[in-house]
């Protein structure tokens, strides 16, 4: 099983709804979870709200920060802005999303955010199903 982690600034807000959206996708041999640089207290209530507009129900956990073990065990790391700061550095497979957080932006900017969210957690489901395929011809 292969494993991917989501890493935000505090585990509220973008990597919540990453990892929703992830696992809706329901990957082949995949599975993810998020974490956050310093995690903040609760999961943002305005990440719950956009996930339920669109028909999802967040991952139901407090925001917890990212160590280097939960690091060292994934086979991917998806960072927004922050792969600098990862403990240990960044991993050897580490893409960064330069995707804004929702504090301070107003309602229309962050359904702007986790549409774009959901885009790119779609693409990046599509090209892990390409190399899965790819991959299993190899074996």
């Amino acid at each position: 099983m292969h494993r991917l982690l989501f890493v935000c600034e505090g585990n509220t807000f973008r990597s919540v709804i990453a990892e929703t959206f992830f696992e809706a996708e329901r990957i082949p041999g995949w599975i993810s979870s998020s974490a956050g640089i310093l995690a903040g207290g609760s999961i943002s209530p305005a990440a719950v709200e956009l996930l339920r507009a669109v028909g999802f129900q967040p991952v139901a956990r407090t925001p917890r920060s990212v160590r280097s073990e939960m690091i060292r065990a994934c086979d991917l790391v998806v960072t927004f802005g922050c792969s600098d700061r990862l403990p240990g550095g960044p991993p050897s497979r580490v893409e960064d999303w330069p995707i804004p957080g929702g504090f301070g932006k107003t309602d229309e900017e962050r359904r702007a955010i986790r549409d774009l969210i959901r885009r790119r957690v779609a693409e990046l489901g599509e090209r892990l199903r390409v190399s899965d395929d790819h991959t299993a011809g190899d074996h």
